[in-house]
């Protein structure tokens, strides 16, 4: 850009167009646009150099504005260069400079809200100085250098050098400053034995190894006030940024892996993790964080791999611990997801680095996780990989066996059981000679990476404890009385010593206190307190517990950190998505069999409560191992054989777990009767639906239903009448009405499981659903033809008579959220066998009442339903939903007929009785005029 006149406001190709010229220097942008059009006078290194320069200033402004701990305040806007044209010298104006830079005389690059100098001397930023320029110094104003494309490339690698200087000494005057930590809110005392002048506070994080989480408790505010607002639906942090090394540093690594470790232990696929890898570096929607955990393994793997006399020995330890604290991260989403081939390879890559440490106590608690989650996969079956990719089937195939030897490897080295049942395979052996055994070679070197890029968690926080009080006074008097997970004397010390004293603040007490939180808002019913709102205080203090999973996994054994992993498979058990309760088990059964809960030996010598809640948690465990392994038909982790533990007291001495009826004078024990039905589930599974059990003849199955059911009676029998269901309603509190709802809903899942009526997944041996597929043959009066009756299995009328007293029962009692979830298998399975029973026997005397019963049911999916995302569920409600509007209209004539039946006696009744009350007024012979008058008109 020229200027031939000092007086013209253009330069001389804006004036020679008759544009406007904006004056910049060195070149308007006119003369700019003008020149890359046709000359394309800005080089790609000055395009380089700008991008560069943009991307470390917005790094600066992020540091600085992270730094800036209060707003600063108002400042002038900085004083623009002045620039060739007619201004005189008297306006011209010297470069701004803040107050401290002024003062020493030291350069200002006036960045806000702090200049690099002020943040360096901890001082305020301000600028209150702004001298005029001489005329003298109007001859060192810059000026444009003759050649103009070189000008800008040396202006923009000053600028480029300044900033990067000024980032580089930002950050390391962040390094050397001590973060102040947050002054925390001070409570108010509450009634209790704290004294009136102690302040609780908020306790900082604690440096610990294994403390990788990956949904941390974030910047919390204090959660809850005295009159118990709602709480924010979130107090989680974001899960940190995934940062792997670059690419070329990588392919060495993996070539390591596949050449030496996955050719004798196939744990990944090679095309199928190749393709993972490089979609990761070429596609930002690839990165996920189970495909991040797997290439952490896959390196953590890799530097194990390379023997000493090529790398240095303690080098590449550090850097495999690295790798493997990075996966850790990742536990928590892989036990609360959904199933997940590369999941469970992360999983196991874990178990085999864990076994390679000085402490390899960790892979025995994470292969019960991995077990669990293979068994959901189907991996054990081989008609669960039919239809699939060959490649794909082998490779299900294989990790399946992978987790079968470290499994059989950890249950002899350590004592305990193994998860894995020998005669629930119905898988081949490993070929004797694999078609894939020559993996493809990688080319490349190996170089350093980061030695740790995982962060710290976040301090813990929890309620005031004037908010928390009531809510474990909730938790123990309407949950833990018939589920005893804790023991009330010491969790109570817990809580005391966690507000009185900072030493006592660990993470799994920090995690119990959000588990007991979490339950006592599940065990508010609605006429109380409001719905949605103590569900999402519930999945708060749930998700808070959740970021300690990862810690219990890789942690030595602890009797809090067992009731955690219990109480949040209880919770999850109560949600729309249960089937992480079954993952979770799978690591606290094996916790329990470290702890020895298991054995009544290992409890000799301790305490009597404490021996006495080791077993009752141990019995918790085993129910809900049961619970699950039958509703989702998976073996279960305990075997019976292995146990060597007395039932639960029938009378213990602190009366917990039993429950009274209003008058008082009867009692029953529901945690004993709890117990006795989780062995009942365990041998419905064993003997009708385990993978050895399809194997048995017809003739042997009938009798194994026949015994089932007289083990289901005799339990039903044992229970006093006034808790029987017809009988629950009006002889017990609505509080413990929910928990017989659930009692109850176990009852009739194992009563239709045991007679084969329904499944939950409709499978071949599904009464209900070849019943359901001949309803389409009905005769016009709504009547199953004589050859479908014929198939109708023993013992259904028993299940009908119990299905309507349940739906009696659930339609009465208190609704809760979670208690809906916990049932729903059964409360469908009740519903279609009462519906189904209308077109079996249409005229039965009690098709009035099941229409009612059925009509309020169903009323309650189509409420809950919509909420749930789950297919099965959902496949369920329209089953339902089609059945019951079949069944209303083929029964709608012989109802309506009942009806007009029932009022017509109800009149005369009413009539008779009204004529009675007369002749008892009036006297016989009054009566008797009357009907002489009646007759006579």
């Amino acid at each position: 850009m020229e200027l031939t006149s000092q007086r013209r406001k253009a330069c001389d190709l804006c004036f020679t167009k008759k544009i406007k010229c904006d004056m910049l220097k060195p070149h308007c942008s006119n003369c700019l646009l003008y020149k890359s059009e046709s000359q394309n006078s800005v080089s790609s290194r000055e395009s380089e150099l700008e991008a560069r320069l943009a991307l470390i200033e917005n790094q600066l402004k992020e540091v600085l504005e992270a730094s800036a701990s209060q707003p600063a305040e108002p400042q002038p806007p900085p004083v623009q260069q002045p620039v060739a044209g007619p201004f005189s010298p008297s306006q011209v104006f010297e470069t701004p400079t803040c107050d401290l830079c002024f003062t020493k005389k030291i350069k200002c690059d006036m960045l806000k809200p702090h200049c690099s100098n002020c943040l360096l001397y901890k001082s305020e930023c301000k600028t209150t100085r702004l001298r005029r320029r001489t005329a003298a110094a109007k001859d060192k104003l810059p000026r444009p250098a003759q050649n103009s494309v070189s000008s800008r490339e040396s202006e923009l690698e000053a600028r480029l050098a300044l900033i990067e200087n000024q980032l580089k000494e930002v950050l390391e005057a962040s390094a050397s400053q001590p973060v102040k930590s947050q002054q925390p809110p001070v409570q108010q005392p509450v009634a209790g034995p704290f004294s009136p002048s102690q302040v609780f506070e908020t306790p900082s994080p604690e440096p610990q190894w294994l403390s990788n989480i990956v949904a941390a408790a974030g910047q919390s505010p204090v959660l809850m006030s005295g009159s118990d607002t709602t709480t924010p639906s979130d107090w989680v942090a974001q899960p940190e940024p995934m940062v792997l090394p670059p690419l070329e540093d990588v392919l060495p690594l993996v070539n390591i892996y596949f050449t030496r470790f996955n050719v004798v232990l196939p744990l990944f696929h090679q095309g199928s993790f190749m393709t993972m890898l490089s979609d990761w570096y070429a596609h930002v929607i690839h990165r996920t964080r189970p495909a991040w955990a797997a290439i952490n393994i896959v390196l953590a793997i890799a530097h194990r791999a390379c023997v000493t006399s090529e790398k240095d020995f303690a080098t590449d330890g550090e850097k495999s611990a690295t790798y493997l604290r990075n996966a850790q991260t990742v536990v928590n989403e892989l036990v609360t997801r959904e199933e997940d081939l590369v999941g469970l390879q992360v999983l196991l890559g874990m178990s085999l680095l864990f076994l390679g440490t000085k402490n390899p106590k960790p892979a025995s608690v994470l292969l019960g996780t991995t077990i669990r989650l293979a068994h959901r996969m189907g991996l054990h079956d081989q008609d669960r990989s039919n239809g699939l990719p060959e490649h794909e089937a082998v490779q299900r195939a294989r990790i399946f066996w992978v987790a079968y030897y470290l499994d059989k490897d950890v249950s002899l080295n350590q004592k305990m059981p193994s998860f894995q049942v020998d005669a629930d395979i119905d898988l081949p052996l490993p070929d004797l000679d694999p078609a894939d055994n020559s993996p493809v070679l990688m080319s490349g070197w190996d170089t350093t990476t980061p030695s740790d890029w995982v962060a710290q968690p976040e301090p813990m926080v929890l309620p005031p404890l004037e908010d928390v009080l009531p809510l474990v006074n909730i938790y123990f008097t309407r949950f833990n009385i018939v589920m005893p997970l804790f023991h009330q004397g010491s969790f109570m010390t817990m809580l005391s010593d966690w507000y009185s004293h900072v030493i006592h603040r660990t993470r799994p007490a920090w995690a119990a206190i959000n588990i007991v939180l979490a339950i006592a808002h599940r065990a508010c019913i609605t006429s109380e307190k409001d719905f949605a709102t103590d569900g999402e205080k519930s999945a708060a203090y749930l998700r808070n517990a959740q970021t300690v999973v990862n810690e219990l996994v890789t942690r030595e054994e602890d009797l809090v950190g067992l009731q955690v992993l219990l109480g949040m498979s209880l919770l999850f058990l109560g949600t729309k998505n249960p089937k992480p309760a079954s993952v979770l088990l799978g690591t606290t059964i094996r916790l329990a069999h470290r702890m020895g809960l298991h054995d009544q030996d290992r409890s000799n010598g301790l305490p009597e409560h404490e021996a006495v809640q080791r077993a009752r948690i141990f019995w918790v465990a085993y129910y809900l191992d049961k619970d699950v392994s039958l509703n989702q038909k998976m073996p279960s982790f305990q075997v019976d054989a292995d146990i060597d533990l007395p039932l639960p007291d029938l009378d213990p001495a602190d009366n917990v777990s039993i429950m009274y009826s209003t008058d008082s004078t009867i009692k029953f024990n529901y945690f004993r009767s709890r117990t006795a039905l989780s062995h009942i589930q365990g041998k419905i599974y064993d003997l009708l639906y385990s993978t050895r059990s399809k194997k048995a003849s017809p003739e042997d199955r009938v009798q194994r239903r026949e015994q089932l059911n007289h083990m289901l009676e005799q339990w039903r029998l044992q229970i006093p009448e006034q808790f029987q269901m017809a009988n629950v309603a009006t002889s017990m509190s609505p509080t413990n009405a929910v928990h017989m709802v659930n009692l109850y809903s176990t009852y009739m899942l194992c009563l239709v499981h045991a007679h084969g009526i329904y499944t939950f997944d409709m499978d071949e041996t599904c009464w209900f659903k070849e019943m359901r597929q001949s309803m389409t043959a009905c005769d016009a009066n709504g009547t199953i033809s004589e050859s479908c009756k014929g198939k109708i299995p023993a013992g259904w009328e028993n299940c009908v008579v119990q299905s309507r007293a349940f739906i009696q029962l659930f339609t009465v009692a208190p609704f809760t959220e979670c208690g809906f979830w916990i049932s729903a298998s059964a409360r469908f399975a009740t519903v279609m066998m009462v519906l189904t029973q209308m077109f079996i026997e249409p005229m039965h005397p009690h098709l009035t009442l099941d229409c009612e019963l059925t009509r309020k049911a169903v009323a309650v999916f189509d409420q809950m339903v919509p909420r749930t995302t789950d297919k099965e569920i959902r496949w369920l409600h329209e089953i339902v939903s089609a059945l019951f509007r079949q069944a209303m209209a083929a029964t709608q004539d012989t109802v309506e007929a009942f009806e007009r039946q029932a009022r017509e006696q109800a009149q005369a009744q009413a009539a008779a009785d009204y004529f009675v009350a007369l002749g008892n007024q009036m006297g016989n012979s009054q009566l008797a005029d009357d009907f002489h008058f009646m007759s006579w008109s």
